[in-house]
C-alpha cells in the first residue's frame, strides 16, 4: 500500500477524528493544459523497470492520495477520506502504450533509455501522436549502524523525472525526489533486505512524481468550532455528529444555518458552514462562510479568507486542465436535520412517566420504553415535550433521555 501525504489543518492524534477527513482534488505543481498524451521510457538505473511500473500505475490511478495514514496512540491506521467531489480524478493523461512505444523505438532504432535528443523526441512525438514524454534516472544509497544492541539498515532512494515536449523538444520540467526508509531490529535479528526498502523508497517517490503533472487528492482534516451559545448547543452537536459521522452535509450545513439566523454574531456557525461547504467542494459557499466569520473575528478567520481565495485559483487551474471535480449541491431546506430527537434512558423493559404538563404528579399521558427515540418538539427548562404515537404528545424529565 502506498504511504500518502496527509495534509491536516489540525492535529491527527485525536482517536475519534476519523470521520473529519476529506478527500479533495488538488492541481499539479506542474499543469500542462497542452499536453494530453505522454510516454513514458525506461527511467534509467539497476531497479529503473520496476519505477517505471511503479510510475505508470500512479499516472493511472483515478482517485490518487485519497488514502491516508492517521496517527494514534496505539500507532498508525490507515483510511480513505471520502470523496464528496463526484466527478473528479487524478488521472488525466493517455499514455502511449508501451508495446506501441517499444515498437517505435525498434524501428527508429532508439533504446528505450530516456536519452533522445530534440530531433528523435520531435520523430517519435508524430509517429506516437503523443504531445510529451517522460525520461528519468533513479538511484539509492544504503548503509547499516549499531546503536546498543540494536541494528538499523537505512534506505535513501532518489528518482529524477524530466517533462519534454516533443514538438519542440523544449523540457517543460523536471522533479528530483528522495525518500528514506529503514529497518530496525536487535543485533542477530534479520533486517528488511536493502531492495526490499529501495523498493518502498521509490514508490513513495512515485506518487510524488504522478502528483507533480497529475491532479491528486489531498485529504484535509475539517475540523469544526465548538458553538458556545448554550441555546444552540442541541443542533450544535447534532449538527457536529451528521458532519463528522455521518458525512451529511446538508444536515449538517441546515443546522449550522439555522444557528446563523438566530445569532447573527455567532461566528463558529458561519466558520463551520464554511468547513461543510469545504468538503462539499463549493470554494465559492465557502469563501462567503469564511469572509462573515472573519468579519466578526478577523484575527481567528481571517487566515481561512486566504485558504478559500487560493483553493478558487485551483479550480480554475483544474479547469484549464479539463478537470471540474463537481461538488455536493448544498442546500439548507433538510427538514429531517431540524428536527431534533432524544432517546430514553435505559432499556426496553424500563418505563419513564410523560405528563401533560411540565411538571411530575398527577395522571401520565403515557409511559414510554428506554432505549427509545422521540421527536422534540418544545424544550422547556428541565422538561421536554415529545411526540408520542398517534399523535399525541407529553412532557418526559430531561434526566430520563439522552440529548
Amino acid at each position: 500500500m502506498n504511504k500518502l501525504t496527509l495534509f491536516s489543518i489540525a492535529s491527527a492524534f485525536a482517536l475519534n477524528a476519523q470521520a473529519q477527513y476529506y478527500a479533495l482534488l488538488t492541481p499539479p505543481e506542474l499543469p500542462m493544459p497542452e499536453v494530453k498524451k505522454i510516454a513514458l521510457l525506461d527511467i534509467q538505473g539497476t531497479d529503473g523497470r520496476e519505477v517505471t511500473d511503479m510510475l505508470t500505475t500512479q499516472l493511472l490511478a483515478k482517485k490518487r492520495g485519497s488514502l491516508f495514514q492517521k496517527w494514534t496512540l496505539l500507532g498508525t491506521e490507515t483510511y480513505t477520506g471520502p470523496i464528496m467531489q463526484p466527478n473528479g480524478t487524478s488521472s488525466i493523461f493517455e499514455l502511449a502504450e508501451r508495446s506501441q512505444l517499444e515498437r517505435v523505438l525498434a524501428e527508429q532504432r532508439l533504446s528505450n533509455s530516456g536519452v533522445v535528443d530534440e530531433a528523435q523526441a520531435a520523430q517519435l512525438g508524430k509517429v506516437l501522436g503523443i504531445d510529451a514524454m517522460l525520461m528519468g534516472s533513479c538511484t539509492y544509497s544504503t548503509g547499516v549502524v549499531t546503536e546498543g544492541d540494536r541494528r538499523k539498515r537505512w534506505v535513501s532512494a532518489k528518482v529524477t523525472m524530466k517533462v519534454v515536449a516533443v514538438s519542440t523538444g523544449r523540457v517543460l520540467g523536471i522533479k528530483t525526489i528522495e525518500e528514506s526508509t529503514e529497518s530496525t531490529g536487535k543485533i542477530g535479528e534479520a533486517l528488511v533486505g536493502e531492495h526490499d526498502l529501495a523498493i518502498r523508497a521509490y514508490d513513495d517517490a512515485t506518487v510524488k512524481l504522478a502528483n507533480y503533472i497529475n491532479p491528486y487528492y489531498k485529504v484535509f482534516n475539517l475540523t469544526l468550532e465548538k458553538i458556545k451559545v448554550k441555546e444552540h448547543a442541541d443542533k450544535a452537536r447534532k449538527a457536529k455528529d451528521l458532519f463528522e459521522d455521518k458525512h451529511d452535509l446538508n444536515g449538517a450545513y441546515t443546522l449550522y444555518k439555522s444557528i446563523a439566523d438566530a445569532d447573527a454574531y455567532c461566528a463558529e456557525a458561519q466558520y463551520n458552514m464554511g468547513q461543510v461547504s469545504v468538503a462539499a467542494g463549493d470554494w465559492g459557499r465557502a469563501l462567503e462562510h469564511y469572509k462573515a466569520a472573519a468579519e466578526i473575528d478577523l484575527e481567528k478567520y481571517g487566515t481561512n479568507v486566504g485558504f478559500a481565495e487560493q483553493r478558487i485559483k485551483d479550480q480554475e487551474t483544474l479547469a484549464s486542465l479539463g478537470v471540474d471535480p463537481g461538488m455536493v449541491a448544498l442546500s439548507a431546506t433538510d427538514s429531517r436535520a431540524l428536527t431534533n430527537m432524544v432517546l430514553t434512558r435505559g432499556g426496553k423493559s424500563d418505563r419513564h412517566n410523560v405528563y401533560p404538563e411540565p411538571q411530575a404528579g398527577g395522571a401520565t399521558v403515557a409511559q414510554v420504553p428506554g432505549g427509545t427515540k422521540f421527536e422534540v418538539l418544545e424544550n422547556n427548562g428541565t422538561w421536554i415535550l415529545i411526540k408520542l404515537l398517534g399523535g399525541k404528545q407529553g412532557w418526559i424529565s430531561k434526566e430520563n433521555v439522552k440529548l
